[in-house]
């Protein structure tokens, strides 16, 4: 793992041209206004609990690398699952990740 993900999760959003979106549908060339709008909507959160923000966006080539912060609170089996959401232009993306599929060699990597 590149040093910039220790202490966080990182969670890649590829496959299309999203990206390239802005609030609203609009186009958007880059600058640190689309970092910022990215973790006001974008979202990592186990049933019960507070959402993550991430604290980090980064372009890597046609993806988006999410980095959120592990926290005083780690995710852990208990929670079973966790839903990852964000808003890319007029794009809604959610993702659930069952934790019980993230489990290496007796521990919970996520």
């Amino acid at each position: 793992m590149p040093p910039v993900a220790a202490g966080h999760y990182v969670i890649s959003v590829s496959g299309g041209p999203m990206e390239r979106w802005g609030e609203g549908g609009q186009r958007r060339e880059g600058g640190a206004a689309w970092q910022e709008r990215l973790t006001g909507v974008t979202s990592l959160q186990a049933k019960g609990g507070d959402p993550v923000a991430p604290d980090r966006v980064v372009r890597s080539g046609s993806a988006l690398v999410f980095l959120f912060p592990k926290g005083e609170r780690p995710f852990s089996m208990d929670d079973k699952e966790v839903v990852f959401s964000t808003r890319l232009g007029p794009m809604q993306i959610k993702a659930k990740f069952p934790l019980k599929d993230m489990v290496y060699d007796g521990r919970l990597e996520l």
